[in-house]
């Protein structure tokens, strides 16, 4: 498990750390809740078994890892920060790059349709509750006037997401 420490809604260089506090993977982000939910994710998928990261999946797969903030900066600050933490833990670390980096251009339109396009539905990586079979079968339950609270809690998902999906603000590529 990937267990929170502290407040993440902020601009910060962060660390993922080991049940023992060693330093195991160092990174920045404008919002480190967004890299909190991202390698919670890529981890609870074991995306990460293939990749220079191998050592942090091993070790998500066999005991508890930390994330937390290691200072907080301003965005100019992110990329300077990010490589003086990198090369202070580079003993211990996992990361590849050298130095913090952050993407320098913007996506383009394509881009983002293609990025959004390959993250529908069952694809998204946030998804870690629902199937399109599971939201074939909610959206038939809404459809004959089954009550949203009873949905919710028969796939253990929030209200909200019941709504979204009966609104189509989410899984809308998903038909009946």
């Amino acid at each position: 498990m990937l267990i929170r420490n502290g407040e993440l809604n902020k601009c910060a260089v962060y660390k993922i750390t080991n049940k023992y506090g060693v330093v195991k993977y160092i990174g920045g982000a404008k919002e480190c809740n967004d890299a909190y939910s991202r390698h919670n994710t890529l981890l609870i998928n074991g995306e990460y078994a293939e990749t220079n990261k191998h050592e942090l999946q091993v070790l998500f797969n066999t005991e508890d890892l930390y994330f937390s903030v290691l200072q907080e900066c301003s965005e100019s600050e992110l990329d300077a920060l990010e490589t003086k933490y990198i090369k202070m833990h580079k003993s211990t670390i996992v990361n590849k790059d050298s130095k913090g980096k952050r993407r320098t251009t913007k996506p383009t339109l394509e881009e983002t349709e293609k990025r959004r396009q390959a993250n529908n539905g069952e694809s998204n990586p946030h998804n870690t509750k629902l199937s399109e079979d599971d939201v074939r079968k909610i959206k038939e339950m809404l459809r004959k006037g089954v009550k949203q609270i009873l949905i919710s809690e028969m796939y253990n998902i929030s209200g909200t997401l019941v709504s979204n999906i009966k609104n189509g603000y989410r899984w809308k590529s998903v038909t009946i």
